[in-house]
């Protein structure tokens, strides 16, 4: 789970939780910001780019990077092995992830 850093709109900071296979947004209130994120694998880990608006889910096998404020597509990055752990470095340039070795 990660705070975003920066408000998000109106909605202002948000909690990203991963759980089975979905991602959901919670405002300060404790109340649902949206509707429940789904991915078709489970989600291994969440975090904020940039402390910003961007949201980076990591499944079993990819990292989905979605800009939750403009309405634009969300990039999808695969790997080979299952993912554990993600972290992003505080310039955004990087995304290093953690990987359980399948060899």
């Amino acid at each position: 789970m990660a705070w975003s850093a920066r408000p998000i709109g109106e909605q202002g900071h948000l909690l990203a939780v991963g759980a089975g296979n979905k991602a959901t947004l919670w405002n300060e209130k404790g109340e649902s910001a949206e509707e429940p994120i789904k991915f078709t694998k489970t989600v291994a880990d969440v975090g904020w780019i940039l402390g910003g608006t961007t949201l980076a889910v990591a499944t079993s096998t990819e990292i989905i990077v979605d800009d939750l404020v403009s309405d634009g597509d969300s990039r999808r990055f695969t790997a080979k092995d299952p993912i554990l752990k993600m972290a992003c470095s505080p310039c955004g340039k990087w995304l290093m992830t953690w990987n359980q070795d399948c060899s």
